[in-house]
């Protein structure tokens, strides 16, 4: 054997050697590790530090339209041969959107029409009374001069004077706000002078008002109260000897019954606001009511209907006297509002010159508040004022209709009644937009019967999210709560929302009882959804935090304990020097807060920021070795790398 491979065969035994010996020395450290372990509990540590832990509610819904309108046919059997509009077309209400075809009305029109003409040739309808109401309206309402918008327009008209004159006295305020004192109060003495004559005033109206109300003046009418009573005095005298008690009542039952339509409809006219339309149906009902059974009793005595003259001038005396009773009424409503706004305008002034007097800058801030109560005035009167010429404009359709319906029935009865049916009818033939939107569905085909939902239309810039909430997350949601709205296919892009709605009762089946499914309908509104690519039927996630805690010690549930008393208590660990990954466990009583799903708040002065606490505390007594499971891991890495 040469020297070089005798050399060879030592070294190898020298490293055979060291090897073993290491390998000896890992094994004794592991069994004496060991050893060191029994009995002791091994522990997980964490950093202690402050953070924000919230609790969440997250659900998924689907994207629709707030405003949903489902457009039909009010015709059956009626073939469709126009259809103007497409899927994702912009409509306004009113806008055709698909024609029927009505050859067949208009055959049937004209062949109503031509025995309608060829049988009343020679007739033409009377002015009846409910036309002439009709046309009275409509030139009122044409030339502003219709009571209810003439009152509104007035008020609205003196709020923007009142709010003119104190935007005016905060300015001219402004303006002398660096003036001396004395040009302050005189201007001030001013005001309370000019706002005590506005007092005096609107006082005297007041109670001028009041005494025409209590003490109603029918001076202006005593001649139709007389040829009333003269034209009663006739009739009575007329058919005295034919009289009996019982025709008596029935006339005095149909007088009260004249006298309180008449009244109501005056007051409807007026002032919607102090009677509604239901009344005046009701009286009118019990007039006709009256009217029938007079004119049967008449007919039973014999009594011949000559009573023309007295009709009239019952229904002319009680039609002026309801008249004055509705104007006083209203009159003394607007004078009383006028006092009380005096009322008001007089303290403000006295109370600005009083803060001059007394040294104070508050006046500037009363007249600022002056200008803002005018503001809200004048907003409220033009609301009135809006209200108004709705009501006008929903009497003169009333009376529009009770005309048309007079006019039909005095005199071709079913003739002229099915004629004004097919003319509606042709009407319907028209389908039209009932609402502003997008067209998102159409059913409708072109030569084929319009039966069932021909169109959709939904407004694509109002959106919600309707998603269906399990029993245990509903009762963490309220309404009006602002969460957050996810948008998945849209790269997760996230909206304001606001939860709408929450549904009263659990998801029921058909038959009105729950399903079992024990959830919620929630609507919840998108906000800011427009050119944003939102799309209705898009698969959406709401989240809405419904508690929070900001800036504190949190630790997980595992983290903490409890004794017998319920006092909490987490652990932190004291590394032992030179103990090989060993650490005394040492209790810190602490007090809890806020929870989250996850974790909860913990408060006390022995707790710091860096603190190493240990996050299965379960089995841990107070003041008891524990082993660092993490130093105990780079201990074993050591000895491998070493191995």
């Amino acid at each position: 054997m040469t020297k070089e491979k005798k050399k060879g065969s030592k070294i190898k035994i020298i490293v055979l050697i060291v090897v073993l010996a290491l390998i000896g020395a890992f094994i004794y450290m592991m069994v004496s590790s060991a050893s060191m372990m029994s009995g002791m509990t091994m522990a997980d540590v964490f950093t202690l530090e402050k953070k924000n832990i919230e609790n969440k509610v997250s659900i998924s819904g689907l994207v629709e339209s707030q405003n949903f309108t489902q457009v039909s046919s009010k015709l059956q059997g009626y073939n469709v041969s126009d259809i103007n509009v497409e899927v994702g077309d912009k409509v306004k209400e009113g806008d055709v959107l698909a024609i029927l075809d009505s050859s067949d009305i208009q055959d049937q029109i004209l062949q109503q029409q031509s025995t309608i003409d060829s049988t009343n040739a020679n007739t033409e309808y009377s002015l009846t009374t409910a036309e002439k109401n009709y046309n009275d309206a409509l030139a009122q309402i044409s030339d502003g001069s219709y009571p209810e918008i003439r009152n509104a327009k007035l008020s609205l008209d003196n709020a923007e004077e009142a709010l003119r004159k104190a935007q005016d006295k905060y300015n001219e305020q402004l303006d002398i706000q660096g003036s001396d004192r004395d040009s302050q109060l005189i201007s001030a003495q001013k005001g309370v002078e000019s706002a005590k004559y506005e007092l005096d005033c609107a006082e005297a109206d007041y109670l001028e008002a009041k005494d025409d109300k209590e003490n109603e003046d029918y001076s202006d009418i005593k001649s139709l109260k007389e040829a009333y009573d003269d034209a009663k005095k006739e009739y009575n005298t007329r058919y005295s000897t034919s009289k009996s008690e019982e025709l008596q009542k029935a006339r005095e039952k149909y007088e009260n019954a004249l006298s309180n339509y008449t009244y109501l409809s005056s007051m409807l006219e007026y002032n919607a606001a102090y009677v509604d339309q239901a009344s005046v149906t009701k009286a009118q009902q019990e007039l006709t009511e009256a009217k029938s059974e007079l004119a049967e009793l008449e007919k039973k005595y014999d009594i011949k209907t000559t009573e023309d003259v007295y009709e009239d001038a019952l229904q002319a005396y009680t039609k002026a006297k309801a008249d004055i009773d509705s104007a006083n009424s209203i009159a003394l409503k607007n004078a009383e509002r006028n006092f009380e706004r005096a009322k008001v305008s007089y303290e403000n002034a006295k109370n600005t010159l009083k803060s001059i007097e007394d040294g104070n800058d508050t006046s500037i801030k009363n007249y600022k508040e002056a200008v803002d109560d005018a503001q809200t005035a004048v907003d409220t009167a033009r609301e009135s004022y809006e209200l108004a010429r709705r009501n006008a404009e929903s009497t003169l359709s009333t009376l529009k209709a009770q005309a048309d319906r007079e006019k039909i029935l005095s005199g071709n009865d079913s003739q002229v009644i099915n004629l004004e049916i097919l003319k509606g009818k042709l009407d319907d033939c028209v389908i039209k937009a009932p609402c502003d939107g997008t067209v998102t569905a159409v059913y409708a085909v072109e030569g084929s019967p319009a039966s069932g939902v021909l169109f959709i239309i939904e407004d694509l810039d109002n959106l919600q999210m309707k998603a269906s909430v399990k029993e245990y997350n509903v009762s963490a949601l309220k309404p009006d709560m602002k969460v957050t709205v996810t948008i998945p296919s849209l790269n997760n892009a996230e909206f304001e929302g606001v939860i709408s709605s929450i549904a009263p009762t659990g998801v029921k089946a058909v038959n009105g009882k729950s399903d079992g499914t024990s959830s919620f309908e929630v609507e919840v509104l998108i906000r800011n959804t427009k050119d944003s690519g939102v799309l209705i039927g898009m698969t959406s996630k709401c989240t809405a935090v419904t508690g929070s805690a900001e800036n504190v010690f949190a630790v997980t549930y595992d983290s903490i304990v409890e004794d017998e008393d319920g006092q909490s208590y987490v652990y932190t660990a004291d590394m032992v020097q030179g103990g090989n990954g060993t650490a005394t466990a040492r209790r810190i009583k602490v007090d809890t807060g806020f929870e989250s799903d996850a974790e909860i708040e913990i408060s006390s002065d022995e707790l710091s920021e860096g603190m190493e606490l240990i996050s299965n505390a379960g089995d841990l007594t107070d003041g008891g070795l524990v082993i660092i499971s993490s130093a105990l891991g780079e201990a074993v890495q050591n000895a491998t790398a070493a191995e």
